[in-house]
């Protein structure tokens, strides 16, 4: 009798005389298998542009090996975002258009006049930043290249977290200046206790 062992369990209660049952084949999984992930990833990486070691959040090279792995995978993501911009664009206008329609926000002139809907979509989209092994020598890299004009403090600060260097240079002398208040009485009573 054909016994059919692809549903699942097998109970035998009653086995003929003479008949044994062998196991299952045990070369599964295969010991190759772990190899055989390797390559096919691999080939997945190759195909999305992206090191393994990126993939695999496993750095075991050095600094300069490291730096380079995750600057050719975020010039693969920079290029999906730039193609994906543009359907954000798309889609933020249509946004704003509904809700002034609906008179949720307040935009007079919107349907009348073209630049003012252009201004009032105009968007840029920041997105997650790039990793960044080092952050101190990034900044002084940063320093360097604004220093010889090769970037403006716009372009550092959209690259090192978004927001708005001119608003940031304002709120950064603010705090500043709040620093030096704080720290003048501190500096002070250290200054009496050492005497």
């Amino acid at each position: 009798k054909e016994i059919n062992y692809t549903e699942g369990g097998l109970v035998v209660d009653a086995l003929p005389g003479g008949y044994k049952i062998q196991s299952h084949d045990t070369k599964r999984p295969n010991v190759n298998f772990g190899e055989f992930q390797s390559q096919v990833k691999q080939n997945l990486h190759a195909s999305v542009g992206m090191p393994i070691s990126v993939i695999d959040k496993v750095l075991k090279n050095n600094y300069s090996a490291s730096r380079g792995e995750f600057i050719l995978a975020w010039f693969e993501v920079t290029k999906y975002r730039a193609n994906q911009s543009t359907t954000n664009d798309l889609v933020y206008r249509m946004w704003i258009w509904g809700e002034i329609q609906n008179e949720k926000i307040l935009a007079p002139g919107f349907f009348d006049d073209e630049e003012i809907q252009d201004a009032w979509v105009n968007a840029k989209w920041v997105g997650n930043q790039r990793p960044d092994i080092d952050p101190l020598r990034s900044v002084k890299a940063n320093v360097e290249e604004q220093d010889r004009a090769y970037k403006t403090g716009k372009q550092i600060t959209t690259e090192r977290g978004g927001g708005d260097y001119d608003e940031n240079l304002e709120r950064v002398k603010e705090e500043l200046k709040k620093v030096a208040e704080n720290k003048d009485p501190f500096q002070i009573a250290q200054t009496n206790l050492t005497e």
